[in-house]
């Protein structure tokens, strides 16, 4: 992901979907422009990136991505009825599109919580900083249970919401 220059105002969804390609031109690229058309209705410019917003677009472009390198098309082909069509597939969505990631050639981590920034694949940071939690499990957590997190799974509810997919409350 590029950086983004706070002291220019409010982010519009352009100015964030740029820092999510990360200076990537080619299928990762034309992925978040097609999710920002699926997320960003009602995007409200603010003076940095809102989770409630921001996650929801990130879940949206890895889901674009994914479909569109499964499928072998280009992601302004894949349609919200092809995004909730893959939601009611998955047992287990967040599982779903690690497989899919991996698939299309990302060493996507597991969600440990302590991952360091990935500087040269922008699909895998936006994965990674999906599934970082802010603090650490509890103590009596077993470490080889964790999977990704509470915001990747609610960015994937609320794709899943945006699209109309009937298994949106598995998600």
């Amino acid at each position: 992901m590029s950086p983004i220059d706070y002291r220019r105002g409010v982010l519009t969804l352009d100015e964030y979907s740029d820092s999510i390609i990360g200076g990537d031109t080619g299928r990762w690229r034309a992925a978040v422009r097609r999710a920002a058309d699926v997320a960003g209705p009602g995007w409200q410019p603010v003076l940095a990136p809102d989770p409630a917003q921001a996650f929801p677009l990130q879940a949206a472009a890895l889901l674009v991505y994914a479909i569109s390198a499964g499928e072998d098309i280009e992601p302004s082909a894949v349609t919200e009825e092809m995004m909730a069509a893959w939601f009611e597939r998955q047992f287990d969505p967040q599982f779903g599109l690690e497989l899919s990631l991996r698939a299309a050639g990302h060493e996507v981590p597991l969600g440990d919580g302590w991952l360091p920034p990935v500087l040269n694949d922008p699909v895998t940071e936006t994965w990674r900083q999906l599934i970082v939690r802010d603090e650490p499990p509890p103590i009596e957590f077993d470490s080889a249970m964790f999977y990704p997190g509470p915001n990747l799974g609610q960015a994937l509810w609320r794709v899943a919401s945006m699209t109309g997919a009937a298994g949106a409350s598995r998600v």
